[in-house]
């Protein structure tokens, strides 16, 4: 919701927004509607994909790394859900999210972790908001234990003070970037935890200075629920 409704809000110079929330027939629906500039028909599919940005020079005003629509989605679908949109060029959008809602029993909620021997303690590395939301359900809903962090000089900080399983390091970040806190990790704190990076480049070029840096596996963002746990799994083997 939090993409959906800043789009919105980006898009919108004059007008009104309406959020609307349903619970009808155990489908419960949220859909925000907006008076903006409104997106053409034949780009309505690339909105959903990562990095797509359909008007770039309104885009260059508002920039992002084209993320996260993508992570909307992925987060819906986590839910079982689905999100759709209704637009019209000059007249505004309408988005539309709809999720399966069932009351469950406690028994049932328990019956549905997926559980392994243990729970991993994990931190997270990522500056970007969404990005955390995104990955943390994923973990959780993995049944791990999740800490964040926003930059990578709070990695150091949390990693003296915490014992960690696995680190997911995003490699743009401020203050400190995600290659200095791995070397910091292998070279300074002389531990050997797991660190898998997270990134959008998946040139070689990249993926050899996450190496280099002491990181022993590379993610691609955005990163799917399956991709995690297989990589997750790796941990578990050490």
């Amino acid at each position: 919701m939090f993409n959906v409704i800043g789009n919105a809000f980006k898009f919108t110079k004059h007008g009104q927004i309406i959020f609307k929330i349903n619970l009808v027939d155990k489908l419960l629906t949220f859909a925000v509607e907006d008076s903006g500039i409104g997106i053409a028909q034949k780009h309505i599919d690339m909105i959903f994909e990562p990095f797509s940005q359909v008007n770039d020079s309104i885009n260059r005003k508002s920039e992002g790394v084209g993320l996260g629509l993508s992570i909307s989605k992925n987060l819906v679908e986590l839910m079982g859900g689905q999100i759709t949109v209704n637009t019209q060029i000059g007249l505004g959008s309408t988005f539309t999210i709809s999720i399966p809602y069932e009351e469950a029993q406690q028994s049932e909620v328990l019956g549905k972790v997926i559980h392994k021997e243990t729970y991993l303690s994990i931190l997270v590395a990522e500056d970007n908001k969404t990005n955390q939301v995104l990955i943390k359900a994923y973990l959780e809903k993995l049944n791990h234990k999740v800490t964040l962090a926003n930059h990578g000089r709070e990695v150091i900080d949390l990693f003296q003070r915490k014992k960690f399983d696995l680190v997911l390091m995003d490699i743009m970040m401020p203050v400190m970037d995600g290659l200095t806190a791995a070397e910091y990790i292998r070279d300074e704190l002389l531990s050997d935890v797991p660190i898998y990076a997270l990134t959008a480049n998946v040139e070689q070029e990249n993926k050899a200075s996450c190496f280099k840096a002491g990181m022993n596996k590379v993610l691609t963002k955005p990163i799917k629920l399956e991709a995690l746990q297989a990589a997750l799994d790796g941990v578990y083997q050490r």
